[in-house]
């Protein structure tokens, strides 16, 4: 059973777990859409596969203030170290192929050169019809950052565990990153 360090992250878990049909692993995007919990929508996106990449397809109104801009249609990881982007497509390339989810904690650098750590939970989601499989991914700060400070570069992805959704785990330990 997963533990979470937020309880944001553990309620949006229920949330999305909540919202599979009897017997399905996972839920449909637009059923998560068609359903959404105002607490959460502004600190998730929704990612997909295509060509290889990771797209962002949607992104929370607080994640665009986060970040500093709205980064859909843009590549989830670009332009940081190599090693941060490869972790975060082996882990949501392996929670779509079991289907699972996966809880990581993160370690950023803002602009202003602090450092703060993010509670995320990655969540498949069924789209059916040949269309790429999404990721749903909420997140939380957990050291608040400073009013106006953004969040600019992975620092490292030291802790991550798989969360099992009812189909299994992956056999392969997920891929954490060292700050």
């Amino acid at each position: 059973m997963t533990t979470f360090q937020t309880d944001q992250c553990g309620a949006f878990y229920s949330h999305w777990k909540s919202l599979r049909e009897d017997g399905a692993y996972v839920p449909h995007q637009s059923v998560f859409l068609d359903n959404p919990h105002p607490q959460f929508a502004p600190y998730l996106h929704i990612a997909q596969f295509r060509n290889g990449r990771l797209i962002f397809r949607l992104i929370g109104t607080k994640l665009v203030e986060r970040w500093g801009k709205d980064k859909t249609g843009e590549v989830v990881g670009e332009g940081q170290p190599p090693e941060m982007q490869q972790s975060l497509y082996k882990n949501s390339w392996s929670a779509i192929a079991t289907p699972c989810g996966f809880r990581m904690n993160m370690k950023f650098a803002a602009t202003t050169g602090a450092q703060f750590s993010i509670e995320a939970v990655v969540l498949p989601l069924q789209v059916g019809g040949g269309k790429p499989n999404r990721l749903v991914s909420y997140s939380e700060v957990v050291e608040k950052l400073k009013y106006g400070d953004l969040s600019q570069q992975y620092l490292g992805i030291p802790e991550v565990e798989w969360v099992d959704v009812g189909a299994g785990m992956p056999d392969q330990v997920p891929m954490t990153v060292e700050p």
